[in-house]
């Protein structure tokens, strides 16, 4: 049964925010290095077929770092700040439900040989269908009689939070699947250019 309870607060908000900006930017710059690895020109000398293979342990990987970096990074920060975890439920939601599954989808797609929108399917759908499922549950407590201002039992961020993590992260991943399918129906991004020398 949950118990605690926290309100809006913009405060809170604010500070959950640039925070996760600071740290995301940071944790981004760190592992910059990386996406020289993730460059089409370096990818394409993976047989495709070991590229197929590793799409979903490159997106479990990505994925994995991309949460435990910046925890690990907000946690050392305000502790050294603040001397406590004072927004953390905020932010490890933003995290593990926003920012990381992004970060999944992107690593699966980018190790794609081909078929993007397909891959895109396959790992966005995965993670859509996370995030509508965990929507839904907070909608259904609601429902129920639970209130807005109730505390995840989870990661003890606020209800109201969590909702608005699994909002942003469905519209980014929509997003992305709208691109992508935009990118496959065009014709002109199918033409080859053919050089004559």
């Amino acid at each position: 049964m949950i118990t605690e309870s926290q309100p809006i607060s913009w405060a809170w908000i604010r500070a959950v925010l640039v925070s996760s900006s600071l740290i995301l930017g940071v944790t981004s710059w760190i592992l910059s290095p990386l996406e020289k690895f993730a460059e089409p020109s370096n990818l394409a000398r993976i047989p495709s077929a070991l590229r197929w293979i590793l799409i979903l342990p490159a997106a479990f990987l990505m994925g994995l770092v991309a949460e435990m970096l910046p925890r690990l990074l907000f946690s050392l920060t305000e502790i050294s700040v603040n001397h406590t975890l004072l927004f953390r439920p905020g932010f490890d939601i933003l995290v593990w439900q926003g920012w990381a599954p992004v970060v999944f989808v992107a690593a699966g797609i980018q190790m794609a040989p081909a078929h993007k929108l397909l891959t895109f399917l396959v790992v966005g759908g995965l993670k859509i269908a996370a995030a509508a499922f965990n929507l839904v549950q907070v909608i259904q407590f609601i429902d129920s009689g639970g209130r807005w201002t109730s505390v995840d039992e989870i990661v003890k961020s606020p209800l109201w939070w969590d909702v608005v993590v699994y909002v942003l992260c469905l519209a980014v991943l929509s997003t992305l699947g709208f691109f992508l399918a935009k990118e496959a129906l065009n014709p002109r991004s199918k033409r080859h250019v053919v050089r004559v020398n």
